[in-house]
């Protein structure tokens, strides 16, 4: 049996900042994934397991208000989720269909430059791009193995936070929390400009 574990606490809660609320564009085809033959190939290499949920839609990049979004000949129109504490349910607002995949967008604000770090869980999976850049290499987190730590590259001012994440059948969310020993980083539901 599959165990999922939680990461053991690298930083103190009280150094936790949280995104009150997230902007979501989705949902999207994800294609047909058979995560209990696909599991160890989506650990390994989820480009090749999951190749529609790497198809570039648009969102992955900066954050543009005036970008339109489209599913085939369906206009996607972003909306809004509220978090609570970490956790963002993203079948609220997107349904629980199967095969489908969603960008949450936050903007992240740093005053200089900086590495900080995120936890992030997922139901089904989902990885992280800052700015446009992954962050989490070929690799994703996964439901089945609890959540993680990433590494984030932050630039000065407003950076864009995408949380690219794929729902396979019933509940689809995620959370996401970062660190910040400093005090000094701030959440937005979009990054404003600088």
């Amino acid at each position: 049996m599959t165990e999922i574990a939680d990461a053991i606490p690298l930083f103190p809660a009280s150094t936790r900042v949280l995104v009150p609320e997230w902007t979501v564009i989705g949902p999207y085809t994800a294609g047909p994934v058979d995560l209990d033959s696909l599991t160890d190939l989506i650990a390994a290499d989820p480009q090749r397991a999951m190749p529609e949920v790497y198809r570039a839609h648009g969102p992955e990049g900066r954050w543009d208000p005036r970008a339109t979004y489209r599913e085939g000949g369906t206009r996607i129109r972003p909306g809004t989720v509220r978090a609570e504490g970490a956790h963002v349910d993203l079948a609220t607002v997107l349904g629980r269909d199967s095969d489908k995949m969603a960008y949450a967008i936050c903007g992240v604000y740093a005053p200089t430059a900086r590495t900080a770090y995120c936890n992030i869980a997922a139901n089904d999976c989902a990885d992280i791009l800052v700015n446009g850049v992954p962050m989490m290499g070929n690799r994703v987190c996964m439901l089945t193995r609890g959540s993680e730590y990433a590494r984030l590259r932050l630039d000065a001012g407003w950076n864009t936070v995408v949380v690219r994440t794929a729902n396979y059948g019933a509940n689809w969310w995620f959370d996401f929390a970062l660190y910040d020993p400093t005090g000094e980083l701030r959440g937005a539901p979009v990054p404003a400009r600088n």
